[in-house]
């Protein structure tokens, strides 16, 4: 994943994993007692709300 962050550049981010498609799930590092998880997006370069916590982003994805 530090090759992810290379990638992510200045987006507050700190990467976990993907999707598969190139895209980047992570921790944000916005300064939140716990970060939510957001979606880095490869294509357009934008960063999205996933899930509130780590623990909803695994419910959410069934893991």
């Amino acid at each position: 994943m530090f090759e992810a962050k290379r990638h992510t550049g200045a987006a507050p981010i700190v990467p976990f994993a993907d999707n598969g498609c190139g895209d980047l799930y992570g921790w944000s590092t916005l300064g939140a007692d716990e970060p939510g998880v957001v979606l880095w997006t490869h294509d357009d370069v934008t960063v999205a709300h996933a899930a509130d916590s780590f623990a909803a982003w695994l419910s959410i994805f069934r893991f």
